[in-house]
């Protein structure tokens, strides 16, 4: 396991993260160990539902953009 300097998911805060690896050591691909946040609160935050929410609709948009821009230049 090793600690790498990150950025608090909920307010960027600077925090050193846990990793499992580097990611070609096993199947994590090098995400980290524990939610990526600074506090209590923040965790709080990144563990609500509202929070989940917001995070699969930012995704959800991006990856649509992706696909229309890959369909566009096909």
């Amino acid at each position: 396991m090793s600690k790498e300097k990150g950025f608090c998911e909920i307010c960027n805060h600077e925090i050193e993260i846990n990793m499992c690896c580097n990611g070609n050591m096993c199947g994590c691909m090098g995400l980290p160990t524990e939610p990526p946040v600074c506090s209590e609160e923040c965790y709080d935050v990144f563990m609500s539902k509202e929070y989940r929410d917001k995070k699969a609709k930012e995704y959800s948009e991006r990856f649509k953009v992706s696909i229309i821009t890959h369909q566009k230049n096909n």
